[in-house]
């Protein structure tokens, strides 16, 4: 199976330097490697290491819901598959049951926690390949719950547990050495936990055993510190490795990893100044004095971002450490050493489906452009923690485009993106936009592009692709060309007969004199700009019956809005005058919106305008219809059953929509009544 992943991150603190970062890739290839047996509680991935065609897997739960018994797996890669070679079966109460677990040619070395002693246990295989595994020796430490660390290099064992020892021994083939010890060199008041971490390396002829001593868990007194052994007569201590910033709390050598002259430590604890939590110090050999050297510190400058980085591995120039958020882990980062000799961020690996339940990273093992990385508590359908492995290649000159800042961009004008992804080339690279070239393209580094999008039609999604010689790579629908879009439309409706103003907010807004509108389809006037995006229109007169809710259309020079059936023309109220013709009269006129409630609401009506006759000069001929105009309303609350007041009578309003009313009406005149009225169905009120 072969996905790509994304995560957004902000900068990375490199150095002293901060390092812009768009979205970064998850890596080429992703594959994933189930448990041989489905249990709950299994927890495969938990311990796990990688090397060549080797898998070593823990699962320390197999066999007992919640855990507690457990089984090493040991996997080969025949072709492009895992094959499970052997399998080592627990017991019960054998918690974290291989983990850790290392392997190193056709040695690998694993641990657990008995309750009351932490055991070791090494296998070798004699036939270098045939699968015929030997066990070669067992070891303990009195206690349990400290915790083992151990690494394996060239037939060197190492392990510790956490409390005040490191053991070795050799295999050199034929048999084994006897049992070498290395101890705190920190006086007894300031020893923290010794043996937290182990690694071994051969810088030229001189064998090296490296110890993390982070401040005790139980009684801390000092901060913590990694001391460095070389080989001679038993271990012999040479150096103390206590940078100036790490204070207690830091948790400064809980994790490490050291190939050949590089070594990383983690300080998974520390709070920098913007409240992240988390720290990577990279030491390089300097060979003639046989010391390490302290060259880099990596942290992730976001504020509050828990990446703790609480497992970590380096192998030549590439360097992965897992990162959680609020204590759970969800991804690790994978860096790689640049021109500069300085490790940079190459990806964040989030797989696609993981939440920060799974675990994700609480395994992890590097290996030749290859992590390993278990989600432990990944469920499987209804069994919870059965765990996974995932493994990730990278190979070299893999080309991938991951995301582009921004994603979108004003259709008519060319924009600057930055294009994020992984093996990116200074020359010759080429990126287009939906198969349209861009202006300009510029290499920043091997992870970032910055190009100018060229020119497109507003609302079309496209494609970015980055090619390089024969090599080419797209996201698709990367980027969207935007223009002006309606955002508000006040009010939705208006009466039939026009001149409703309407405030209309647009984004990418220009001027006044740029702008015009439409209501289905007939122009409406805009008469004013009352901010930067803000304009007022006035509704034509409604042209056809539409039948339902209008489209309004926004134009200015920076596209085209659309608010589709954006406006609702209300219908007007007709009245039907029955009865002899009159020369004069009054209409006794009231609405009733809630002839239910008490009391009633009553709505007058009147237009105080002495250029308005009282009383129309003619009235349309009997059985025709009058249509009204807007007239001032008045609300006022009366019993229900009220006897109308006799009103002049004057135009009735064509809308005052928002709630459907019924309607009664008298017309009136000497000799009595003449006529009465009735309003159409959809009389409403307008607010």
């Amino acid at each position: 199976m072969s996905t790509t992943s994304r995560v957004h991150l902000g900068g990375l603190l490199l150095a002293g330097l901060v390092q812009p970062l768009g979205p970064v890739t998850a890596q080429c290839t992703e594959d994933w490697l189930a448990p041989p047996v489905f249990e709950a509680g299994g927890a495969f991935g938990r311990g796990l290491d990688l090397q060549g065609d080797l898998l070593v897997v823990g699962a320390d739960g197999v066999g007992t819901p919640g855990g507690g018994e457990g089984v090493l797996y040991v996997f080969r890669e025949v072709g492009a598959e895992w094959a499970l070679e052997v399998n080592i079966q627990g017991g019960l109460n054998n918690n974290g049951f291989g983990e850790p677990a290392v392997v190193d040619g056709e040695l690998f070395l694993y641990g657990w926690d008995l309750g009351n002693e932490l055991h070791v246990t090494a296998y070798w295989d004699e036939d270098g390949g045939a699968g015929d595994w030997i066990w070669l020796f067992g070891d303990s430490f009195p206690g349990g719950g400290h915790g083992l660390a151990m690494d394996i290099h060239e037939g060197l064992f190492a392990y510790g547990n956490a409390s005040d020892v490191v053991k070795s021994i050799r295999w050199d083939g034929q048999s084994l050495s006897s049992h070498s010890f290395a101890q705190s060199p920190r006086p007894p008041a300031e020893q923290g936990d010794f043996g937290a971490a182990v690694g071994i390396t051969r810088p030229g002829q001189t064998e090296l055993l490296i110890v993390g001593e982070p401040e005790s868990t139980s009684d801390p007194t000092a901060p913590g510190a990694v001391h460095v052994f070389r080989e001679g007569s038993g271990w012999v201590f040479r150096q103390t490795l206590a940078p100036a910033d790490v204070s207690i709390g830091d948790g400064f050598g809980r994790a490490l990893s050291v190939d050949r002259e590089t070594l990383v430590v983690t300080a998974p604890f520390q709070v920098g100044p913007r409240g992240e939590v988390g720290a990577l110090y990279v030491y390089s050999m300097d060979t003639v004095l046989l010391e390490w050297v302290l060259v880099q510190k990596l942290v992730v400058d976001e504020e509050d971002a828990f990446l703790g980085f609480p497992v970590v591995d380096v192998d030549g120039d590439d360097l992965v450490a897992s990162a959680s958020a609020l204590g759970e882990l969800v991804a690790y980062y994978h860096f790689r050493r640049n021109a500069s000799g300085l490790f940079a961020l190459e990806d964040v690996i989030a797989p696609a489906g993981l939440t920060d339940q799974d675990g994700f990273g609480l395994g992890l093992a590097l290996d030749d452009g290859r992590v390993a990385a278990g989600a432990p508590r990944l469920d499987a359908g209804p069994l919870e923690d059965v765990g996974g492995v995932v493994i990730h290649e990278f190979p070299p000159g893999c080309l991938a485009v991951t995301g582009v800042v921004p994603d979108a961009g004003l259709f008519h004008q060319q924009t600057s993106a930055v294009i994020g992804g992984l093996g990116f080339e200074p020359a010759p690279t080429a990126v287009s936009f939906g198969g349209a070239p861009a202006t300009s393209v510029t290499w920043l580094s091997e992870t970032t592009l910055l190009a100018d999008a060229p020119p497109g039609v507003q609302g079309q999604v496209v494609d970015v692709t980055v090619t390089q010689g024969s090599e080419g790579d797209t996201l698709a629908g990367g980027f969207t060309y935007v223009g002006t879009e309606i955002q508000v439309l006040h009010p939705a409706a208006g009466n039939v007969t026009g001149g409703q103003s309407i405030v209309v907010t647009v984004s990418f807004p220009t001027t006044l004199a740029d702008s015009s509108a439409s209501v289905n389809g007939a122009p409406a006037a805009v008469v004013g700009q009352l901010s930067a995006d803000t304009f007022e229109l006035v509704t034509p007169g409604e042209v056809a019956v539409p039948g339902g809710p209008v489209d309004v259309v926004f134009t200015n020079a920076n596209g085209v809005g659309v608010a589709v059936a954006g406006f609702t023309y209300t219908p007007a109220l007709s009245v039907s005058v029955t009865g002899q013709t009159g020369t004069g009269g009054t209409l006794d006129l009231w609405w009733i919106d809630d002839p239910a409630s008490t009391p009633g609401q009553l709505v007058w009506l009147w237009i105080d305008d002495p250029s308005v006759p009282d009383l129309p000069t003619t009235l349309p001929a009997f059985g025709g219809t009058l249509q009204s105009q807007p007239l001032v309303m008045v609300l006022s609350a009366f019993p229900v059953g009220f006897t109308p007041v006799a009103l002049p009578f004057s135009p009735v309003p064509a809308s005052l929509g928002g709630v459907p009313l019924s309607a009664q009406g008298v017309v009136t005149g000497e000799g009595g009544a003449k006529g009465s009225f009735t309003n159409v169905a959809g009389f409403q009120i307008l607010p």
